[in-house]
């Protein structure tokens, strides 16, 4: 039963130690600094084993069908055209060039 008790504090004493570094702003989570070695080799293990998991059994699907790549371009060009980017341009959703 102490053991238990002993492992709860230390959960307790780990969770206080990250919530206050989380809080006091002393780690920077900054996108526009790079991260350390260690930190990309973490990040970059955990990504590749995640997809390689992911995607056990999956084949790609390629493009059999005549105008399949077409079609989904088209399907991109209607439906996926980040409003952001027409507004910078001053554009409506009706004013979207329509490549086809």
């Amino acid at each position: 039963m102490k053991y238990l008790a002993g492992a709860l504090m230390l959960l307790a004493a780990q969770l206080l130690v990250t919530l206050g570094l989380l809080y006091s702003g002393i780690i920077s989570v900054a996108a526009s600094e790079p991260h350390t070695s260690l930190v990309r080799w973490i990040l970059d293990t955990g990504k590749e084993q995640s997809i390689r998991n992911h995607a056990k059994g999956l084949r790609p699907s390629g493009l059999e069908l005549a105008g399949q790549a077409e079609e989904g371009f088209l399907a991109y060009n209607q439906m996926c055209v980040p409003r952001r980017i027409l507004q910078h341009r001053g554009l409506t959703n009706r004013q979207r060039p329509k490549y086809t």
